[in-house]
């Protein structure tokens, strides 16, 4: 009766025994407060947890005698993580030699950044293989020119972990909406600022604060900048207009403004007038083009987004044949990033 999801799971395992993948403990998992790594390390755990249930007979996709292994390569602090993967994982100190392996279709990077990981990134392409990332902030800056080099070698770049974390917004755009010719989304897209406006609100707390207490649990970094003046939100905004509205990733052209500059009076009025004051990405066609902005809004308190609480994300999008749709789940945290990974993984696979 289940056998099509016992297959399914051993399609996964399948795909992970010929997966290459990059993260480093140095790089923190923001609003989570665990190192970089964690996710993949969520990303493996995942996997593994799939492996016992695919019960198949000898020459199944896990049991085949030519599967592959998978190829790890991340700066730990000891090996404890290793320790537990170590069936699955060939452990290597240097990236490259990940990429130089011809045994190797699927690279994950989950280091973060512009730098080393575009590098890697590009060497992973032009070495041929698939390339699956979260890294919104790379794909926001130098996405036109990872997804130009991945076309001319006929390979794909998944990034469905880089927006809205365990929520399938890239998917349900570029899949489930395809039929609809999409006229705006508006989207909850960075848990910290979230969580910050709901605390505002909730508590009456000046903005300083409440920081403050994202930080201690870990759902601001030490240095927020990027979430609380809206770059990390402008960042998902980018990808997910680019794939709405068929254009190249325009980041540099976004207008962006974050939330530092609202007080707790500015919460308590905007409540008195029936409004919830959230932070916004919004994508919408224009009748000169496409906008693309991130800035703090006054949404209705009765609208469904308005009641999105926490570092929880929600992303709202109008179609011309489907109407609204509203998208809700955790948008970030090691775990929901290593589900969409793994849905990425296996959409490649």
């Amino acid at each position: 009766m289940f056998g099509w999801w016992k297959q399914a799971k051993a399609e996964v395992v399948a795909a992970v025994k010929r997966v290459s993948w990059f993260g480093r403990d140095d790089a923190p998992d923001k609003r989570s407060g665990k190192p970089g790594s964690a996710r993949a390390d969520a990303v493996l755990s995942q996997a593994v947890a799939l492996a016992p249930v695919s019960n198949l007979a000898p020459g199944s996709a896990v049991d085949s005698a030519d599967a592959r292994p998978a190829y790890g390569s991340v700066r730990l602090e000891g090996r404890e993580r290793a320790a537990r993967y170590a069936a699955l994982l060939d452990w290597l100190d240097d990236a490259r030699k990940v990429i130089a392996n011809p045994e190797i279709d699927i690279v994950i990077e989950l280091i973060g950044g512009y730098g080393i990981a575009r590098a890697l990134v590009l060497e992973a392409i032009a070495a041929g293989k698939h390339v699956v990332t979260a890294n919104k902030a790379l794909l926001a800056v130098h996405g036109t020119e990872i997804f130009a080099a991945a076309s001319a070698k006929g390979v794909m770049v998944a990034f469905e972990a880089a927006v809205a974390g365990g929520i399938p917004i890239i998917k349900a755009l570029r899949e489930g909406l395809t039929a609809n010719r999409i006229q705006w989304i508006a989207g909850i897209i960075n848990g910290t600022t979230n969580f910050i406006l709901s605390e505002m609100r909730d508590k009456g707390l000046p903005f300083a604060d409440v920081l403050k207490e994202a930080q201690r649990l870990g759902y601001a970094e030490a240095d927020p900048t990027f979430d609380i003046e809206g770059v990390d939100a402008a960042h998902k905004a980018s990808l997910m207009s680019a794939i709405a509205f068929g254009t190249e990733v325009q980041f540099d052209k976004a207008y962006i403004e974050g939330i530092t500059k609202l007080g707790s009076s500015d919460i308590k009025y905007a409540e008195q007038l029936g409004y919830r004051i959230k932070l916004l990405g919004i994508t919408k066609r224009a009748e000169k083009g496409i906008e693309l902005r991130v800035h703090p809004s006054l949404v209705p308190s009765k609208r469904l987004i308005a009641n999105v609480e926490g570092a929880m994300n929600a992303v709202v999008v109008q179609g011309d044949a489907v109407g609204t749709t509203l998208y809700y789940g955790k948008g970030a945290g090691s775990e929901p990033t290593a589900s969409a990974v793994i849905a990425d993984l296996v959409d490649i696979a």
